[in-house]
C-alpha cells in the first residue's frame, strides 16, 4: 500500500514539475541515474568522465529517517577541506547558515519524516576535470509542506584542485527513502 502511495506522489510531482523543469537537452548528457529501491544513506557515482565542462545533478529526495543536511564528498575525500554557504526562506522568513572546514559540503535540510512531501534539488559542479582550481557547486532546491514549504540557494567549495571522478551524495547518520532518485549529466563546453 505504501509504495502504491508513493508512486502516486512521485507521478503527481512529475506531473508538477514536468513543464517548469524540462529533461536537459542539446548541451547535456545523461551520464547515470541511480533510484533507491530501499533506504540507504548514500548514492554514488564513480567513474565520472573527464569529457565534459561542467557536471549537473537532478535530485528528488526522500527522507525515510530524520531531518538532516544533504551532503556531497568527491574523490571519497574527507578531511576538512570543505566548506558551504546557504540562503533559505518560507515565506515568512529566511536564515542563512555557512559551514568550514568539514568532511562534506553540507548543502541543505531535507524533508522532515512527519511530512509526507519531496525534497527537491537541482547542483551544478564548475570545471569539474580542471586541475588548476578548487572545485565549486551550486544548488538550488526546495519542498513543499503544505503551503509552508522552503526554498534554498546554496553553494559549497572543495578546496582540492583533483579532477572529480565520483561523487557521493549522502545524508551522514541518516537514511534516504525509498524511490529517492538523482541523476547525473554532464554539460559540454
Amino acid at each position: 500500500m505504501l509504495g502504491t502511495w508513493w508512486a502516486r506522489l512521485l507521478n503527481n510531482i512529475a506531473g508538477v514539475l514536468a513543464p517548469q523543469i524540462p529533461t536537459p537537452t542539446g548541451d547535456f548528457e545523461s551520464i547515470s541515474t541511480q533510484s533507491l529501491t530501499g533506504a540507504t544513506s548514500t548514492i554514488t557515482f564513480s567513474s565520472i568522465p573527464s569529457t565534459y565542462k561542467h557536471l549537473h545533478i537532478r535530485g528528488l529526495i526522500l527522507n525515510s529517517s530524520t531531518q538532516n543536511n544533504l551532503a556531497f564528498q568527491f574523490n571519497s575525500s574527507g578531511g576538512t577541506a570543505y566548506s558551504a554557504h546557504q540562503v533559505q526562506g518560507n515565506g515568512s522568513t529566511t536564515a542563512a547558515n555557512a559551514s568550514t572546514s568539514s568532511p562534506y559540503a553540507y548543502l541543505e535540510g531535507l524533508v522532515d519524516p512527519s511530512n509526507t512531501n519531496a525534497f527537491v534539488g537541482v547542483y551544478d559542479i564548475l570545471d569539474y576535470a580542471n586541475t588548476n582550481k578548487y572545485k565549486t557547486l551550486r544548488g538550488l532546491s526546495g519542498q513543499d509542506r503544505n503551503g509552508a514549504g522552503t526554498v534554498q540557494l546554496t553553494s559549497g567549495l572543495w578546496q582540492s584542485t583533483s579532477a572529480i571522478t565520483s561523487i557521493t551524495i549522502t545524508l551522514p547518520g541518516y537514511t534516504m527513502g525509498n524511490y529517492t532518485t538523482f541523476a547525473l549529466y554532464g554539460i559540454k563546453g
